[in-house]
């Protein structure tokens, strides 16, 4: 069942939203630091609940999530 486990997603690096949108989220929170991608993501995101932050992942607050998603993937994101 798509998205039965993942209520509330939290992308971060995430373009312009296309792969999130795969992944059948009921809510995101996408951070992407790129303004024109930004721009595509929240038009591509429109039909979902999806809110995009344009801001750098290194100064964004983190906030509780079901999951997140790093794309593409980053040192220093696993367990310490």
């Amino acid at each position: 069942m798509k998205g039965a486990f993942v209520v509330w997603l939290a992308g971060l690096l995430f373009g312009v939203g296309l792969f999130s949108a795969g992944l059948g989220a009921r809510g995101a929170l996408l951070v992407e630091r790129s303004a024109s991608s930004v721009e595509d993501a929240r038009i591509n995101l429109a039909p979902l609940d999806a809110h995009v932050v344009q801001a750098d992942v290194d100064q964004w607050a983190p906030v509780p999530a079901d999951a997140v998603v790093a794309d593409p993937a980053r040192s220093g994101l696993g367990p310490t």
